[in-house]
């Protein structure tokens, strides 16, 4: 049985409950095959894929911490250093993940420079 780790729906098959999750989060079409995770970028999945293997080469040189992948250790540096390196283009404002970036250009409401001023 094969149980959603956002609702608790659970299915017999795992194919089902992938076409589930990605009903759920349209989204994030990149679908982990170990657990119910799902991502907006394939860069994304790659990382996590490998922390189901519990792996963790890459170790942050601020605090020592390990990272299964090098995009998970540079987003976790930037909570050492501050750096926010993707910036809106209609706004200014600026992000430490171009995730959130991506997902702050997709919603109206986030963003002040999208709006039309009176």
């Amino acid at each position: 049985i094969w149980r959603c780790g956002q609702c608790s729906q659970t299915f017999s098959q795992r194919v089902l409950l992938q076409m589930h999750i990605c009903s759920q989060a349209p989204d994030k079409p990149y679908q982990c095959g170990h657990c119910p995770a799902s991502f907006q970028e394939a860069s994304d999945l790659r990382d996590h894929v490998v922390s189901h293997i519990n792996e963790k080469p890459f170790k942050c040189g601020f605090c020592g911490r390990s990272f299964a992948g090098a995009t998970t250790l540079n987003n976790h540096i930037r909570t050492h250093t501050g750096e926010k390196p993707f910036k809106c283009l209609k706004c200014n404002k600026q992000f430490t993940q171009s995730t959130q970036l991506s997902r702050h250009q997709k919603s109206p409401e986030e963003c002040v420079g999208s709006k039309i001023s009176s």
